[in-house]
């Protein structure tokens, strides 16, 4: 049973459409949006923070040291 805008008591909100343009909206949102983050965290945030410096000098760091400190990390946060 459909009702036409004519038979509707003036003030009430429109019946709900069926179309997928809210969804697909949201979604494409939504895609930007991890995108937008993705790309600050990958590329503003290291340089803000001086880490690609940082990351570039842990190059000449001893492998048995960053297994050391990541393994000494993992069990002060358990």
């Amino acid at each position: 049973m459909t009702i036409s805008k004519a038979s509707q008591p003036p003030g009430a909100a429109p019946p709900p459409q069926d179309g997928r343009r809210r969804p697909v909206m949201r979604r494409i949102v939504h895609v930007v949006l991890f995108i937008a983050l993705a790309v600050g965290i990958f590329t503003l945030l290291p340089r803000l923070g001086g880490l690609t410096r940082d990351a570039a000098e842990l190059r000449h760091a001893r492998p048995a040291f960053v297994v050391a400190a990541v393994i000494a990390q993992a069990i002060s946060l358990a």
